[in-house]
């Protein structure tokens, strides 16, 4: 599409998730999981003062095709980057949308 230079709208949103570093956090992950090893885990419980009041799993720090993931918690990935990356797809099927009710 972008070579044809139709559809802009929609090549940005595609380009958008594409760079999103939770779209990357997640691909990196996935692919890590499914095609290489598992990724390190440990149980952390963080209470008081400055912390994050929750307990859960901590994904380590990984590395994947010459970049390195930092360590994250797991509820991380299930809320704010379930919820960033919907959104984002979200957006792409808007713009399809807009586009073909364009036409």
């Amino acid at each position: 599409m972008q070579k044809e230079g139709i559809a802009g709208v929609v090549v940005t949103e595609i380009n958008n998730l594409l760079i999103d570093d939770a779209f990357l956090y997640i691909e990196a992950f996935c692919n890590t999981i499914k095609h290489r090893r598992l990724i390190r885990t440990n149980f952390r419980a963080e209470y008081g003062g400055a912390s994050r009041n929750e307990c859960g799993l901590i994904f380590e720090e990984f590395k994947f095709k010459g970049k390195i993931y930092p360590q994250i918690w797991g509820s991380d990935i299930l809320d704010k980057f379930r919820i960033r990356v919907f959104e984002l797809i979200t957006n792409i099927g808007l713009s399809i949308n807009a586009y073909v009710s364009a036409l």
